[in-house]
């Protein structure tokens, strides 16, 4: 009896997990993200909080990607949609590294997002940082990073560093050239 109290989530949990393979908008991943919480709520054992917490996580990151191609794209043309995509965008990231601290893509997105035009110098800067740190396991999230963060840095020297850092990583990625 003590098993069916702690997985009393169990079939919120079996619907997100559904629900997010054939997710294919927006708000497919937002009912994902309800039925995780959900499930979580009501209670499941170790194994499947783990995975609640994957699932809630990774679809959290997968909805902040899709709001962060439409504020980075330039063909998304409305101020005020570009405004709103990031704030959801920056809310959705606020959670993924509230549970996974070390989730390097999320630390980059969130510099991307506070770099632009309206954002937080000094946390896109901070977050910048993170990305460098977090990103070692991927080069190309490491170059990425490294090219954010130099893009931030004032000082001409760490700068430099950053880029040619960068170059080294990822020889044939021309956006490290920039």
């Amino acid at each position: 009896r003590a098993t069916a109290a702690t997985n009393d989530g169990q079939a919120d949990l079996d619907k997100a997990t559904e629900k997010k393979l054939s997710a294919v908008t927006v708000d497919d991943l937002g009912e994902v993200i309800k039925l995780c919480e959900s499930a979580q709520k009501k209670g499941l054992d170790p194994s499947n909080t783990q995975f609640a917490n994957d699932l809630y996580t990774s679809t959290l990151l997968q909805r902040a990607t899709f709001y962060t191609e439409h504020v980075t794209n330039s063909q998304f043309t409305d101020p005020r949609g570009s405004a709103k995509a990031r704030t959801l965008a920056l809310a959705d990231l606020d959670k993924v590294v509230a549970k996974d601290p070390k989730a390097g893509t999320a630390w980059l997105m969130i510099a991307k997002l506070q770099q632009l035009p309206g954002g937080d110098r000094p946390a896109a800067e901070k977050a910048a940082n993170k990305a460098v740190d977090l990103n070692k396991d991927d080069v190309t999230a490491e170059a990425a990073s490294l090219i954010l963060r130099a893009n931030l840095l004032s000082d001409a020297k760490k700068r430099l560093a950053d880029y040619d850092a960068a170059i080294k990583l990822t020889p044939s990625d021309p956006e490290a050239l920039w």
